[in-house]
């Protein structure tokens, strides 16, 4: 089951990134397991594992910045085996949905995100965005 989570979570950022085969060169710091999500114009690079009731990212911005831990748990009734991808509210969604179990993890010491990242939780972070329509 942890590989198929795992297959499932590339799949849905491969999808974010689209058709397109363009991939940023690798920044150091970003681990060799993880993804590109994006395009030329923007995204991230994401290292997901874990079980079908929580799945832990490692993310970075594309130029391997600003590292964070997010932690998803799949929407209550999601039907197995649909692919998530992100959504630009910080949300995940593949016609399941998956919410931010807790505020995303600042990976950087002193860095000023973990503030923001605690008001994103507060504003988009719980269950209750499972129930709130597909854009």
């Amino acid at each position: 089951m942890r590989t198929f989570v795992r297959s499932a979570m590339i799949s849905g950022f491969l999808a974010v990134a689209g058709c397109a085969e363009w991939t940023p060169e690798r920044p150091e710091a970003v681990s060799d397991a993880a993804i590109y999500a994006g395009g030329e114009d923007g995204g991230m690079w994401v290292d997901c594992s874990g079980a079908a009731e929580e799945v832990s990212c490692l993310v970075w911005d594309i130029d391997g910045g600003n590292p964070r831990r997010s932690v998803f748990a799949p929407c209550p009734a999601t039907p197995s085996g649909l692919t998530p991808q992100f959504l630009d509210d910080t949300r995940m969604e593949g016609r399941s949905r998956f919410y931010r179990v807790r505020p995303d993890q600042d990976l950087s010491p002193g860095s000023p995100h973990q503030r923001l990242y605690d008001e994103a939780f507060a504003r988009w972070g719980s269950a209750s965005v499972c129930t709130d329509p597909v854009s």
